[in-house]
């Protein structure tokens, strides 16, 4: 089946056959989707989605469980999952120079290809990790083989960024920038945050092989993750052994 049209809200897809996504921007709500010696197609590594995809999954820990797999899930046993979003240059950068509380424009060591509108992440270089702060790009430019980006709140912390000699010994310690935005999304719904449960992808072959296929690249995963439940990780590939065919790449 092609999709290519953004159907209604559906309780669940079990996928025997194939079911492959046109280059379209398109959405997909559901609370399961089974993929049972089937393929579950989001573009190729080859042909990658150019278009803005949305799969949004649904449940609380109170939703019916699937054996093994869970709830809020995309399941995969036995088959291939493929989902490809655009490329990028650089996935994360380091900070060129400290970003001081206040500031509103940083500048990273490497060319990136970055637009207006993506979301970034820049670490904490203190002693508390949630003094990361995520801001969006309002301008960004490139020169040489630098970028400058600019964004409308002020940083509330500062992020470090130099080169220091302990002893005749020189270490480089800069905060690393990410991009978050990815035009492809594999998502919780709305409540995933407040109640700490959101979506997972999980592979599993019931003979511990190489016959479950997980190709994931330049793919944003958000409101994922299962507090307190055991492997309900955002992306796990469970029990398949040897992995020689699947990858998560960007």
């Amino acid at each position: 089946i092609l999709l290519d049209v953004s159907p209604p809200y559906l309780k669940a897809l079990v996928i025997e056959g194939a079911l492959i996504f046109e280059d379209k921007n398109l959405e997909l709500h559901t609370e399961y989707i089974m993929i049972r010696n089937g393929r579950l197609q989001i573009g190729t590594w080859e042909k990658p989605i150019q278009s803005k995809i949305t799969v949004t999954l649904y449940g609380s820990k109170m939703s019916r469980f699937l054996p093994h797999y869970g709830n809020k899930v995309i399941a995969l046993r036995e088959g291939i999952l493929d989902i490809h979003g655009k490329p990028v240059s650089h996935t994360w950068s380091r900070l060129d120079q400290t970003a001081d509380v206040g500031a509103t424009q940083i500048i990273l060591l490497d060319a990136v290809d970055w637009k207006v509108g993506d979301v970034f992440v820049i670490a904490s270089t203190d002693h508390d990790h949630y003094h990361s702060e995520e801001r969006t790009v309002k301008t960004i430019s490139v020169s040489g083989s630098k970028t400058t980006i600019t964004f409308d709140e002020p940083l509330k912390y500062k992020h470090y960024a130099g080169i220091q000699t302990f002893e005749g010994k020189v270490f480089e310690m800069r905060a690393e920038v990410g991009l978050l935005t990815r035009n492809v999304v594999i998502q919780g719904d709305e409540t995933s945050q407040a109640n700490m449960y959101g979506v997972h992808i999980m592979t599993f072959s019931p003979d511990g092989d190489d016959s479950s296929i997980a190709r994931i690249s330049y793919t944003e995963i958000r409101q994922a993750g299962q507090a307190f439940n055991l492997g309900r990780y955002p992306i796990h590939y469970h029990l398949i052994g040897n992995v020689h065919q699947s990858y998560v790449v960007g």
